[in-house]
């Protein structure tokens, strides 16, 4: 991704963007979802390190309270993670939840020597090429040895000719109107590709689970695990 995709990006999580994030989103029935199937596979699994990455606002906290679990947050956005900061500081979280900021697409951070049970990506593999995807993935899969909970909108692997034409062209006329704003473009991605991709590194796709259907594309909350085979 060269630097002035990467810029535009990023410019969506700064200011006043960041500050008014999670109220532009905690209305929308996408929200609503992504909170009761994060919820339900956590309090299933009972992970006790946790990557998230990119934590963005921390919009899961709730949850994370709740399962008593030590988090991880990594994000580009110094805003972002101030407002998630804030949020722990409300929560009396300073001793379980912690912050990184760094830019995933250099590579130029260290996390802590820490085998996260499970890393969550989520609402960011869509602003992102497939290549990249892919380095994303791995990166998830170097930090984290049991699970990886992972949001993506995807044109389904049983989507018909004709809907999976129509999804190319949603998608071409929404990144249109994108880039007239010059705002970030948007990709969807090839589920079957996806799937491929994680097995290559040993992850199974134990479920998935809808969140949002729009324009003849899907996103899932896929749930991966990593099953050892010695």
């Amino acid at each position: 991704m060269d630097d002035n995709k990467k810029n535009i990006l990023k410019n969506q999580y700064e200011g006043s963007k960041a500050l008014n994030y999670d109220s532009i989103r905690k209305v929308s029935d996408r929200h609503i979802a992504e909170i009761s199937i994060i919820k339900d596979y956590i309090m299933q699994i009972k992970p006790k390190y946790i990557l998230d990455c990119p934590c963005g606002t921390m919009r899961w906290i709730d949850i994370y309270a709740s399962s008593g679990a030590s988090v991880f947050g990594f994000d580009i956005s110094k805003d972002m993670i101030e407002q998630a900061r804030m949020k722990v500081t409300e929560n009396k979280l300073e001793n379980k939840i912690f912050f990184l900021q760094g830019d995933i697409f250099n590579n130029n951070f260290v996390f802590p020597e820490v085998n996260f049970d499970m890393g969550l990506c989520v609402r960011f593999l869509n602003w992102i090429p497939m290549k990249i995807v892919f380095n994303v993935l791995t990166l998830l899969n170097k930090y984290s040895k049991s699970y990886l909970l992972i949001g993506c909108t995807v044109i389904p692997s049983n989507s018909s000719l004709l809907n999976r034409i129509k999804a190319k062209y949603y998608i071409f006329i929404d990144n249109i109107n994108r880039i007239k704003k010059k705002s970030a473009i948007r990709y969807v991605h090839n589920e079957k590709k996806f799937e491929i991709f994680l097995k290559t590194l040993d992850w199974t796709m134990v479920e998935k689970k809808i969140t949002m259907n729009k324009q003849y594309t899907v996103n899932y909350l896929y749930l991966f695990k990593k099953y050892n085979r010695f």
